[in-house]
């Protein structure tokens, strides 16, 4: 990096700028991911199903960021624990 190759000798005349983009550089950094994952939320909790638990949308959010495709859950599994739930509705 340049901005670490330079840093003794910008750093001598303006240390607050070398404080400076270093935040700046970080910061743009951080947020992507993070506005990543609101992208995908917003996807999740729409108009219509706009009543999920938090724990229901962590679980999805956790789905759709790491699979690919609809191909990876192994339905079986999924089915084997949604049976062996207890239901509210009798």
């Amino acid at each position: 990096m340049e901005l670490v190759a330079k840093k003794e000798s910008i750093g001598n005349l303006f240390p607050n700028m070398i404080k400076l983009l270093s935040t700046h550089e970080t910061l743009i950094l951080s947020t992507e991911a993070v506005e990543r994952v609101f992208s995908q939320v917003q996807l999740i909790v729409t108009e219509h199903r706009n009543r999920l638990e938090v724990q229901t949308t962590n679980r999805l959010l956790i789905i759709k960021l790491n699979t690919s495709s609809h191909t990876d859950v192994d339905m079986r599994k999924v089915v084997t624990a949604f049976l062996e739930k207890n239901r509210r509705i009798t």
